[in-house]
């Protein structure tokens, strides 16, 4: 459009009167354009609505200009008025241009910042006034195209608006409207007032108005800064002033100009004169140069403290949050105790507002408070110096919690200039620390202390000065049994009420320990060795009432081994002692309790040493077998035998099996002296069966609960019969109640043992567990009486109940009852009479030799076979003999009832 209206006022060959008409029209259709466009801007641009009232205020600044424009026009024509219709319609243009113009948001200014605003203003205005005047003003009133003083006022407050537009568009940099957009605007305003300088084209003959060419130049800016705005996208286009430029250039660019026009158009024409303006506009642009280079090292230095503070302001921001979040507390004091900051987490603790004054003093516990003063004193003497402690506070509902804290003297710090104590809450910590520290040095179960606390506090008994110590080791009698029978739950109830009985019988000042199992441990530091003795019988006298576990009541006895000591003694060696007297309270029977002596030590180093030498006896030929006969009633024949084991040492001479095999027992021999016994009696009755006198003998073995639980034990017997050829049926196995009621694996072998066809016997039954369930569990086929219940049967009726119920409960059960222990006559006949068909006992004879045995059948045939030939035999054997036979070995006669030896010196295998 500019090209055009130039062509149009340049080109010849268009009469005077089109170049007029085309000139005054083509500038109001620009002007048009520049209304449509920014009516669109105000209508369609994005953003809020003071954005779309500016663009709004600029479409009718426009239309009046247009009109003004034509109303120009129309006075070329002569039209009545028009002259003074353009110029009222221009200042109406002026008037709503500056209008939308003023109300442009602008950033707020104060003090120092108008000075500079407005200098920079007068300075821009002046090189703009002098550009305007020397390429458009002075034309205007010296050209040919002079107008008149309406139009020259017109003309200057045009050009001011243009130049408050570029000032406030160069200098202020604010608003909602996209800067590029406010630059193009202005420039429109500017570049239109310039454009008067295009009136002196060669090319033009003069007559051409200055605004048929400014006009068009401005509104191409226009439209262009319309449709900018148009095409801007909230957030993403608009340029927001540069925190890196703290200054304009618009008036430094402005002296510039000045300068530069100076130097191509300045009034004097002379040398020197020229000289002096050249130098003189060098100097002010060198000064110009050298102050923009200030302003940009000052520009980038402020951009590093802008950095620099912006980094500083998150870093406090973040630990800020941080101290804001931090469970640790933070507290700054001076040495008078006044707190200066007090972190959240305190406050929190304490249930204090955070605005709220604040006196720690007041919380912490009353026995930590001199230790807290105290330490904050030494804290606050020497600068710089640290001090860790530990103290409780309470908190918001009145519980003390613990914390650790650690105080810094930071007095000399400016930006403290306080004591900094920084505390973290170890309750929690402290609390799981006991809790290990309690596991560590107790029982789980019983929540006794454990061995390690034992040995420790053992340690501190012994020693301290001029003390007694007694300790004694507790063994709960039959336990595994109790645990396997009744289950687990049962068994732990046990060791719960035992250690219940330890802690009451033992009393204050006492350990009670768990040493693992069922063993326990009673430390009696101070005591005399008849005040723990006395503590000790207390204990069994506690055990004899029975406890009740899951609704059972069960009756359990413990073996006690008791050692005293004084200080300066070893606590491994008390130790030693007291294991010493508990072996030898169990080698004495249950529910006793043995005080260590040198008779004991004497008689653990003899044990130790028979062991070695039975385990060469073994091999050496020095053990021999014994078989004591089982007979049948009332007659006497001998039915059957059992095997005893007998050792005879080539130096001590006969050693009786209660020396030696408790200490097979003890040291696990007594499995392979099993299996030689087994062996050894399997080939005996293997030569029985081949003599038919002798061939209907039944063989019994002891058997040790250790050697049943021995893996693969009914293979092993199995083998022993096939080997030897002996009959199953022949071989009777005997055990005890406890090494079946102590373990499944024992029952699963005996149940084993069944199926081949082997007996099984329960040996001294009733003194025992007595579990008549065990009866029915348990593969039995033949019963033995114990002794004990075969004294009482030729007593009261009360003595005799246990024999009677026996015999029933096997005849009931079809089992066959042997009655052990028999000792006289009228045991044997009242016996008898109970029902009783097998007995065993040294009324009828002691243990024998092979031979011996052989003898006894042999004889006991040849009295068959008299009888057989009608002579006469009474029904009954003479009293307490056996029949007299031939052949080595001749038979001990019976004992008379006064010399007969007790049970316990009845020898045979275990």
């Amino acid at each position: 459009m500019v090209v055009l209206a130039l062509g149009l006022q340049g080109l010849p060959a268009f009469p005077g009167e089109i170049r007029v008409l085309g000139g005054w029209g083509l500038s109001a259709i620009a002007a048009l354009v520049a209304a449509r466009a920014f009516a669109q801007a105000a209508r369609l641009a994005d953003g809020p609505l003071r954005l779309r009232r500016f663009w709004g205020r600029l479409a009718p600044a426009a239309g009046l200009l247009a009109a003004a424009l034509a109303a120009r026009g129309a006075l070329a024509y002569g039209v009545p008025y028009a002259d003074l219709a353009a110029t009222g319609l221009l200042g109406a243009t002026i008037v709503a241009a500056g209008v939308a113009v003023w109300v442009l948001p602008t950033t707020p200014r104060a003090g120092y910042d108008w000075l500079t605003f407005c200098l920079d203003s007068a300075t821009v205005l002046v090189a703009a006034a002098v550009f305007a005047w020397h390429f458009s003003i002075r034309f205007l009133v010296s050209g040919p195209a002079q107008v008149g003083s309406v139009g020259l006022v017109t003309l200057g407050l045009s050009a001011a608006l243009c130049v408050f537009v570029v000032v406030k568009v160069g200098l202020a940099w604010a608003g909602p409207v996209d800067q590029l957009a406010v630059s193009l605007l202005g420039l429109g305003l500017l570049g239109g007032v310039l454009a008067g300088a295009l009136t002196t084209l060669p090319f033009l003959d003069g007559s051409t108005h200055v605004l048929q060419v400014s006009v068009p130049v401005a509104a191409v800016l226009w439209v262009a800064s319309a449709y900018r705005q148009l095409g801007v996208v909230p957030g993403r286009h608009h340029r927001k002033h540069s925190a890196h430029r703290p200054f304009s250039l618009l008036p430094y660019a402005g002296a510039v100009a000045v300068g530069t026009l100076l130097l191509v158009a300045g009034p004097d024409s002379s040398r020197e004169g020229r000289i002096i303006v050249t130098c003189a506009v060098v100097l002010v642009t060198l000064i110009l140069v050298r102050q923009l280079s200030a302003f940009y090292e000052n520009a980038r230095l402020l951009r590093q403290l802008d950095a620099s503070a912006q980094e500083t302001r998150n870093h406090e921001r973040r630990f800020r949050s941080m101290v804001q979040q931090a469970s640790d507390i933070i507290v700054i004091t001076s040495p008078s105790g006044e707190v200066s900051y007090a972190s959240p987490a305190l406050r929190q603790l304490l249930g204090v507002e955070p605005d709220a004054e604040l006196n720690i003093g007041h919380h912490f516990h009353p026995d930590d408070l001199d230790d807290v003063r105290q330490r904050a004193v030494e804290v606050a003497s020497a600068p710089g110096s640290v001090s860790t402690f530990r103290a409780r506070l309470a908190d918001a509902s009145g519980q003390y919690r613990w914390l650790e804290i650690v105080s810094t003297n930071l007095l000399a710090d400016p930006s403290v200039r306080g004591i900094v104590s920084n505390a973290r809450d170890i309750s929690d910590m402290l609390h799981y620390q006991q809790q290990l520290a309690h596991q560590a040095t107790h029982d789980e179960l019983t929540k006794l202390p454990n061995r390690a606390l034992l040995l420790d506090r053992l340690e501190r008994a012994v020693g301290a000065d001029g003390g007694l110590v007694s300790l004694a080791l507790v063994d709960l009698d039959d336990f595994k049994a109790f645990n396997d029978r009744l289950g687990h739950p049962v068994g732990d109830g046990l060791l719960i009420g035992l250690g219940r009985i330890l802690t009451r019988c033992a009393g204050e000042g006492h350990t009670v320990a768990r040493l693992g199992g069922d063993e326990f441990a009673v430390l009696m530091p101070g005591r005399t060795p008849e005040q723990s003795t006395a503590i000790i019988q207390s204990i069994i006298t506690a055990l004899e009432t029975p406890m009740v576990v899951d609704g059972y009541e069960l009756l359990v006895g413990a073996s006690i081994g008791l050692a005293h000591g004084a200080t300066g003694e070893d606590p491994s060696e008390l130790i030693r002692r007291a294991d010493v007297a508990l072996y030898a309270a169990k080698d004495h029977g249950k529910g006793r309790f043995a005080t260590y002596d040198q008779e004991l030590d004497r008689r653990s180093v003899q044990h130790a040493e028979l062991g070695a030498e039975l385990r060469q006896a073994m091999g050496s030929g020095e053990l021999r077998l014994m078989y004591q006969p089982i007979v049948s009633l009332p007659e006497g024949r001998v039915s059957g035998v059992e095997a005893l084991v007998r050792w005879h040492h080539p130096e001590r001479g006969a050693i009786p099996p209660t020396e030696f095999i408790p200490v097979a027992e003890r040291t696990g021999l007594i499995v392979p002296l099993g299996r030689w016994i087994m062996r050894e009696a399997a080939n005996q009755a293997a030569r029985w069966t081949t003599n038919p006198l002798t061939s209907s003998v039944t063989m019994s073995v002891n058997v040790s609960a250790r050697q049943l639980r021995e893996p693969g034990f009914p293979e092993e017997l199995a083998g022993v019969l096939a080997e030897t050829g002996v009959e199953p049926r022949m071989f009777t196995v005997e055990v005890t109640e406890t090494a079946v009621f102590e373990s499944d694996a024992g029952l699963a072998a005996l149940r084993g043992v069944h199926q081949l066809g082997v007996r099984v016997a329960l040996d001294d039954f009733g003194t025992g567990h007595s579990s008549l369930g065990l009866l029915r569990s348990c593969p039995v086929d033949v019963l033995k009486v114990d002794k004990s219940f075969v004294d009482g049967v030729t007593g009261t009726a009360e003595q005799a109940a246990i024999a009677i119920s026996l015999v029933q409960i096997t005849n009931t059960m079809r089992l066959a009852a042997v009655a052990e222990g028999v000792e006289t006559q009228d045991q044997a006949n009242t016996l008898f009479e109970l029902g009783y068909q097998l007995a065993q006992g040294f009324h009828f004879a002691h243990p024998l030799t092979p031979e011996e045995v052989t003898g006894l059948l042999i004889r006991t045939a040849a009295e068959d076979a008299k009888r057989a030939a009608g002579y006469p035999h009474g029904n009954y054997l003479p009293a307490g003999v056996l029949p007299d036979v031939p052949g080595p070995g001749a038979l001990t006669p019976a004992v008379e009832r006064g010399a007969l030896p007790t049970r316990g010196a009845r020898h045979r295998a275990a």
